[in-house]
């Protein structure tokens, strides 16, 4: 159920009932015949459900994004199908490759090998049928390979040619191998050293196979040198050496991909992506463009393309092509962003604080639009917000020494009063969203500006109540009684004191007046 060259194992299953323990008996009784009705039933069932109400439809489209028809891609799978039997008798590394750039067959004769490879299948047939009543096994694995590589090898149009595919046909073609073996030499000792030398040359193979495994970037340069004109080698492998930020040799490969398949956008944008880096800015246009004029509605080439006109100082086309893809996706987080510091650049603050906020509710953990968001609105003059958004990106520790940086630029252009009052407004909003160890070192850091205000350390003592951590509450209460704090009514009633209220000090001080 979740291998899809599996689904003719029933098929196989019955087949095999029917060979070795039905005697190939064409007659049927009442109850297979049932039995068969019903595996039909459920059969057909299965592909409707998987294939929809119209399977044939759905096969039909399966073409549409490919560049072989479905006469062109079974024609092409008759040589697939020889191949890949030759691969099961000589696979040395060379012949491996992960994406196999397969020339297609035309016609039965173009190219010729297709109706060699045709007539070589209906031989493999033929010599099954014949040899079924007297070597069976024989005749079951050549029935097997066939029906388990049908899946993949016939109409569904699906990649052409994947090595992986012959891993589950060749179960039996290997029993098969070995049975020919033992039965062409009576001699066992001559038969194992066969089998040995063999499974030792393969074993070799398979190791040096392995090698060009161990390294990704290693393993695309072999597949891409195997298949130099078929643009997906090309494009992974640009893709591994960006990863491995080895962006000059990406650009080549990225460049190799696109010259193949020019409408391939995912090369482009990555191509242009790093033009971008290296500050060929109108190579990066030209690329993006390409995308543009053939898919207008691609969201990543319009965001790039924004990118790439801001670097050039074209404001006005950045903001149309940000603002294009944004309408494209409204759920990607970076548009808002790249918008917003695109208004800016024009002056354009409040709409994009909008933006910024916009994107919060996308991800509250955006710490780089958190920034760039108190940044604008310090220069609207909203220092409370600003404050607040700094010191969230500081809780969360990414950017938080720029956030911090930034912090201490703004408060060291004001008063100490106003310092006083804005990190007062911000501890009290974090209390209200219950991040109580935040607000509370907020509130030791106005006690750093003004140490002898009893109001804070009684504050700071209501949060740690709040959280029942009761020795810390009754410290920083005494502290706040020691310099000066004498508002007992509030004290009393006050109920953010309620888990701290059963303890003896604070009896002691609320009757220090009497």
């Amino acid at each position: 159920a979740t291998k899809e060259n599996a689904g003719t194992l029933p098929l196989v299953i019955l087949l095999y009932e029917w060979f070795f323990f039905q005697n190939m008996r064409v007659r049927w009784s009442k109850r297979q015949l049932l039995w068969g009705a019903f595996f039909i039933f459920v059969f057909a069932g299965i592909v409707i459900w998987y294939m929809g109400e119209n399977p044939l439809h759905r096969l039909f489209n399966s073409y549409r994004h490919r560049d072989f028809t479905m006469i062109e891609r079974v024609m092409t799978e008759f040589r697939i199908v020889v191949y890949y039997i030759s691969l099961f008798l000589w696979a040395p590394p060379g012949r491996l490759n992960l994406d196999h750039d397969y020339p297609l067959s035309i016609s039965l004769i173009d190219p010729p090998t297709t109706v060699m490879a045709f007539i070589a299948i209906i031989g493999l047939l033929a010599i099954c049928t014949y040899t079924a009543k007297k070597h069976r096994l024989f005749s079951f694995a050549i029935l097997w390979f066939f029906l388990t590589q049908a899946t993949e090898s016939t109409l569904i149009g699906i990649e052409l040619i994947f090595e992986h595919r012959t891993y589950l046909p060749f179960m039996l073609v290997s029993l098969m191998a070995v049975l020919f073996v033992h039965r062409i030499f009576q001699n066992r000792k001559i038969a194992w050293a066969i089998l040995c030398a063999v499974t030792l040359i393969f074993s070799v193979w398979s190791f040096e196979r392995n090698r060009t495994w161990q390294n990704p970037v290693g393993f695309w340069q072999d597949s891409s040198q195997k298949s130099p004109e078929k643009w997906r080698p090309n494009y992974n492998l640009g893709k591994t050496f960006q990863d491995t930020g080895d962006i000059d040799n990406a650009i080549i490969q990225y460049q190799k991909a696109v010259k193949i398949h020019s409408g391939h956008a995912e090369s482009l944008n990555n191509l242009a992506t790093l033009l971008l880096q290296k500050k060929r800015i109108d190579e990066a246009i030209n690329y993006l463009q390409l995308i543009l004029d053939v898919m207008p509605d691609q969201t990543e080439a319009n965001v790039n393309l924004g990118n790439a006109l801001m670097k050039k100082g074209l404001i006005d086309q950045a903001i149309q092509h940000y603002q294009h893809a944004l309408r494209l996706n409204p759920k990607q987080k970076e548009i808002y962003i790249n918008l917003g510091r695109a208004f800016i650049q024009k002056q354009k603050f409040d709409p994009a604080i909008d933006l910024f906020y916009q994107a919060l509710t996308i991800d509250t953990n955006y710490a780089e639009v958190r920034i760039d968001l108190a940044n604008t609105l310090v220069r609207k003059g909203r220092l409370d917000e600003a404050l607040y958004q700094y010191e969230v990106v500081i809780s969360k520790k990414e950017y938080a020494t720029i956030a911090a940086r930034n912090r201490d630029v703004v408060l060291a252009k004001i008063s100490r009063e106003q310092q006083v009052r804005l990190l007062f407004n911000t501890a009290v909003r974090f209390a209200a969203e219950k991040q109580y160890d935040l607000a509370i070192d907020l509130l030791k850091r106005i006690l750093v500006i003004t140490p002898n205000d009893p109001l804070f350390y009684y504050n700071i003592s209501c949060l740690f109540s709040i959280q029942d951590k009761k020795e810390q509450a009754i410290h920083w209460l005494r502290q706040a009684v020691e310099f000066g704090y004498d508002n007992w009514e509030k004290l009393k009633t006050d109920p953010d004191m309620k888990n701290i209220k059963d303890e003896p000090y604070f009896h002691e001080l609320i009757t220090i007046p009497e």
